[in-house]
């Protein structure tokens, strides 16, 4: 029982911590002037796990099925599907990493379509920022596991598959090693501590897409 109490105790869960699902995409007003691309339409990139979020007068958005419907705004015969309460979850919770969507989806309004409220979303796997080789600071901590079996890469992909892990840690003293995961974002606090190595990384923000120019 002692053992078992022992390893119950290495892995430390905290789901009862908010994360930053709703804290990702927010389009007010149908104002998407910071996503539009040279074609005159606007594309933004959604990372695994964030939210899209339409607030102020955006009225009903509808995802469409068809791209070409999308372009065309042919919402007469579109086969399209209303956003429930305007939010885009591009991970709704309960469905497992493996069965997660991505790849392009689209947005419009049934009245606006024609005058710009549109936008297209580019669903991506979780992509992480720079590694800082530093201790975290001001995370919230998701998950914590002592005696990890694995090293900086087995914890970031232990990362990319929990919906709610924006951000992680993973350290090493001696021989016993720890990754720890994050529901925001947290930074690097600078230093190692007493850890032999040590790695702070999150998942991207950035959600503007950046056009690649052709020859």
């Amino acid at each position: 029982m002692k053992c078992l109490a022992l390893l119950l105790s290495l892995v430390s869960t905290f789901s009862s911590l908010s994360s930053v699902l709703g804290d990702s995409i927010t389009i007010e007003d149908w104002n998407v002037t910071l996503y539009l691309q040279s074609d005159g339409n606007a594309t933004a990139r959604a990372y695994l796990g964030e939210t899209v979020s339409w607030i102020g007068d955006a009225g009903a958005v509808l995802q469409f099925n068809d791209d070409d419907d999308y372009y065309s705004c042919n919402i007469t015969n579109a086969t399209t599907t209303p956003v429930p309460n305007n939010i885009f979850e591009t991970w709704p919770e309960g469905v497992n990493w493996k069965r997660t969507s991505k790849g392009a989806k689209y947005f419009a309004t049934e009245d606006g379509c024609d005058l710009g409220e549109k936008i297209k979303i580019i669903v991506v796997p979780k992509q992480f920022s720079n590694d800082k080789r530093n201790l975290c600071s001001d995370g919230v901590v998701l998950e914590e596991v002592g005696g990890f079996r694995g090293g900086k890469g087995k914890c970031k992909k232990r990362c990319s598959k929990n919906r709610e892990c924006f951000g992680f840690q993973w350290t090493k003293a001696k021989k016993v090693r720890t990754c720890t995961l994050y529901s925001n974002y947290p930074t690097g606090a600078g230093g190692k501590g007493e850890n032999k190595k040590v790695l702070c990384a999150t998942v991207r923000e950035d959600n503007t897409v950046v056009e690649v120019e052709e020859d």
